[in-house]
């Protein structure tokens, strides 16, 4: 049975939403203030969080990125009022798997809950059949532990970072639209999220460091691709012969 932590500080709607999960077969918990549901979710397994942004004590976003910082796998779907493209794109830049606008009808939510626990389902069936290290030039991904290093040092990623980076180096030379990549890696078909994947394509870069650009391309008027150039190669085997 799928455990859901649903932290929502209205007590009829987290009432309501609480009877509707246990109709379609899910055990549900109930917080209403942010800080008690910040210490539920750290210690207790769940295999969704359904989080209100608007919460007593410690505010949603806050919550969600003290438990990102130690929880990067739990899918969080947020609830809340704020309906503009910026709130959108900032749930979902810090951590959040899916993003539902107040009100909302509950056929439109528990499809997204549906969908969250079908892709989470995905991933771990993959996870099994595929390859579990994903190795390119010093870069070494392993799926099963969820970790990115270069050189045995360890890079830190988000979920969705992680989660975009082994979708690209799994479909290596491959180009992707933006669309395509939400709907592949965050599971939506709006366009309205596009931004979300430029936010992530240029903070994974980042994390790359000199060999982000020529690893993680951009293909103008197409899409993104990972492409392991032989100049990123020879970049990398430069820094050793430095090092030594």
């Amino acid at each position: 049975m799928k455990r859901i932590l649903l932290i929502e500080d209205d007590e009829s709607l987290a009432s309501l939403l609480a009877h509707q999960c246990t109709e379609r077969g899910y055990d549900v918990d109930i917080v209403h203030d942010g800080l008690q549901g910040l210490h539920k979710a750290q210690t207790q397994s769940y295999d969704l969080i359904i989080l209100d942004l608007y919460l007593p004590s410690l505010d949603g976003i806050e919550l969600l990125r003290r438990f990102r910082r130690e929880n990067p796998d739990t899918p969080v779907l947020i609830l809340s009022r704020r309906d503009s493209e910026l709130d959108r794109v900032l749930g979902l830049e810090i951590g959040a798997d899916d993003y539902v606008t107040k009100p909302f009808s509950s056929r439109e939510l528990f499809a997204r809950v549906s969908a969250i626990f079908r892709r989470t389902s995905s991933h771990e069936k993959e996870g099994g059949e595929q390859y579990q290290i994903l190795s390119f030039g010093d870069y070494r991904l392993s799926r099963a532990e969820r970790t990115f290093s270069h050189k045995g040092r360890s890079i830190e990623l988000t979920a969705k970072e992680f989660d975009l980076l082994t979708f690209l180096v799994e479909r290596k030379g491959r180009v992707f639209s933006k669309s395509e990549l939400l709907q592949y890696v965050w599971g939506y078909t709006s366009s309205a999220y596009e931004h979300t994947v430029s936010s992530h394509m240029n903070r994974l870069r980042a994390k790359l460091g000199q060999d982000g650009k020529e690893l993680l391309q951009t293909v103008w008027g197409v899409g993104y691709r990972f492409l392991l150039t032989p100049s990123s190669v020879q970049a990398t085997q430069e820094i050793e012969q430095e090092a030594a």
